[in-house]
């Protein structure tokens, strides 16, 4: 598979953002949007994407998951976002980016994550480092004490925030400051360019995730779902990730600890809706 085809179809999606005409619509929560432009840039990228590998099958965040009737755990899977950072699309805030990740056997081969606003075209494949327009990117050296902490209080499931709260409250007091962009794919990005160093959301689906973790890993860093030691792409889980190995280790014990006391209550030991 040549990366530099997929790149050229991601391309040709990021700039339909430029196209400022479309319907918004409520999904699973007042909060949960999708646009006609996601479904149109999904449809495209389908297409697209496909066509390159006849014999893949298609996870998109708009499309029908059923209508996929391949194992996801065998064989070539795209695993895509049309617009990862809708409601920043909506408001026109221009921090929305196109994901897009190859999945072969159910492990990330190639990651794609375009943020057309700036221009910026993020890209790995498995073993072969991972780029920014052309240039290696490596992830920063910074300690705990100096990073920069990207993190999200779980906004389609708001239950869960107050465990997001802890770990906010916690990693806040040691590192520098924190930030949160609305996109988890450019927020990887971010840390895969040096830009940022800590990261922690407790509920993200593989196309938010997928091709961003690949291209922070392949920039030097560390991600992971807590208490797993591989990546899920099926169900939605929570991701911890960091530029070292040292600053992953402790962030992923904070998360932990924190998440275990939650989900020890009464209320949630009967749930079978937890991310993990």
């Amino acid at each position: 598979m040549d990366i530099s085809k997929v790149i050229e179809i991601v391309r040709e999606a990021g700039d339909m953002f430029n196209e400022r005409v479309f319907k918004v619509e409520q999904k699973t929560t007042l909060s949960d949007r999708v646009t006609t432009m996601d479904i149109k840039i999904e449809k495209l990228l389908k297409e697209k994407l496909m066509a390159l590998l006849p014999e893949s099958a298609f996870m998109g965040e708009e499309s029908e998951q059923e209508s996929v009737d391949t194992d996801y755990h065998k064989g070539y899977v795209w695993v895509v976002d049309p617009i990862d950072g809708t409601t920043n699309f909506v408001r026109d805030l221009q921090q929305s980016c196109v994901s897009v990740a190859l999945l072969k056997d159910y492990v990330a081969v190639m990651g794609v994550v375009y943020n057309p606003y700036k221009k910026e075209m993020f890209y790995a494949e498995k073993g072969k480092g991972a780029y920014l327009n052309g240039e290696k990117i490596h992830v920063s050296n910074q300690p705990f004490e100096s990073g920069m902490f990207f993190t999200s209080m779980a906004l389609y499931a708001k239950e869960m925030s107050e465990a997001c709260l802890h770990v906010l409250e916690e990693v806040y007091a040691e590192c520098d400051d924190f930030r949160r962009f609305g996109s988890a794919a450019i927020e990887l990005c971010l840390l895969a360019c040096g830009r940022g160093d800590l990261y922690f959301e407790i509920r993200l689906l593989p196309w938010d995730y997928a091709a961003g973790v690949l291209i922070l890993q392949e920039a030097g860093g560390h991600a992971s779902i807590p208490q797993q030691t591989f990546m899920s792409y099926d169900v939605p889980v929570p991701v911890v990730a960091a530029n070292t190995e040292e600053n992953y280790y402790k962030l992923k014990e904070i998360v932990e600890r924190n998440m275990d006391l939650y989900y020890r209550r009464p209320e949630w030991k009967e749930r079978n809706d937890l991310p993990f």
